[in-house]
């Protein structure tokens, strides 16, 4: 069945053996106010979520969100984020939601336009960490692709097509103990920093970047590593620093 309502403030957590949907209308609606929705392991929706006015947060920790057709967080300051999942999500289906997290456990990948104020990807747990785009990411407030592996992490891996944001487009932090791998088969643009930019601690190993197209206000790509591991970073299309006249590098590379 659907669950819906209008309140001040809305909690509604799915556990499991739970499955939600709905013959018509939405699976899961919240009409006015601030809503908090969480679908944990063995829960499962199918059909829409509209969360409508309000400071809203959508969580699949461990939910199958396989079947979900629109998430749509609404007016307001809305944040969708997953949890232990895996599987695929068209961009498309995502409306509304001025943060997206792919957070620790997590392997999404999203394919289409995904457009959002803010993409965070980040791994405060064990293991690797991996973010993929097979089609385009727009963040309209923030970094095109924001992510952060903890120092219980090992390797943080950034697979995307086209990036674009309103800060640096891709930008990759690893505190973790691996290699960190960013591909980008398609234009990258940071439209007030670097395009690519990655920073890693001294526990890491090896960086990687391997672009095609790449733009910055600031550097075009920037790396910079703190570990004895090797810094490597190629290009097969065009990549231009100190775009709009700044006094910035193309790419820059080095260990601090």
């Amino acid at each position: 069945s659907a669950l819906g309502g209008v309140s001040t403030h809305s909690i509604i957590n799915l556990n499991s053996g739970a499955s939600v949907g709905a013959g018509s209308g939405d699976a899961i609606r919240n009409d006015e106010g601030t809503s908090a929705v969480t679908v944990n392991s063995g829960a499962a929706v199918t059909g829409t979520i509209k969360l409508g006015s309000g400071n809203d947060t959508l969580t699949f920790d461990g939910g199958d969100f396989s079947g979900v057709t629109n998430f749509d967080g609404g007016d307001d300051t809305d944040t969708l984020t997953f949890k232990g999942v895996t599987g695929t999500v068209a961009g498309g289906d995502v409306n509304n939601f001025e943060s997206v997290v792919v957070d620790t456990g997590s392997d999404v990948t999203f394919s289409g336009t995904l457009s959002t104020g803010q993409f965070t990807a980040t791994n405060t747990g064990s293991g690797a960490m991996k973010v993929t785009s097979t089609g385009s990411i727009e963040s309209t407030a923030g970094r095109g692709i924001d992510a952060f592996n903890d120092t219980g992490g090992t390797d943080l891996i950034i697979s995307a097509n086209d990036v674009t944001g309103a800060q640096r487009g891709s930008h990759a932090r690893n505190a973790g103990t691996g290699d960190v791998t960013v591909t980008a088969t398609g234009d990258v643009t940071g439209t007030l920093f670097q395009g690519v930019y990655v920073r890693n601690l001294a526990a890491g190993g090896d960086v990687s970047v391997d672009a095609h197209n790449v733009t910055g206000t600031f550097d075009g790509i920037a790396a910079r590593s703190l570990s004895d591991g090797t810094i490597s970073v190629a290009a097969t299309g065009h990549v231009e620093g100190g775009y709009g006249g700044n006094n910035f590098d193309g790419i820059t590379a080095y260990n601090i």
